[in-house]
């Protein structure tokens, strides 16, 4: 189970990494539309994380989990214009 809650948290961190890193191409550009197309999923992957690494008690896991909480969140967020 620990595993699993790293992987998750893992998996949450690169696609959030995605999300935050500037496109420099096309390739980079496709790849970080398809991220912040999926930032609720990535905030929702976060959470889960945070709780199957709290029940694990892997520190890895809920670390890795609010930041992706955190960047679906700040991501996702509506923004006052």
């Amino acid at each position: 189970m620990r595993r699993f809650a790293a992987l998750l948290g893992a998996l949450s961190a690169i696609s959030s990494a995605f999300v935050v890193r500037p496109a420099n191409s096309y390739r980079g550009f496709m790849v970080k539309s398809t991220a912040t197309a999926q930032t609720p999923a990535l905030t929702f992957l976060g959470a889960v994380t945070i709780a199957v690494g709290a029940r694990c008690r892997s520190r890895f896991a809920m670390m890795t989990g609010l930041l992706g909480v955190t960047v679906g969140d700040v991501l996702h967020r509506p923004r006052d214009r």
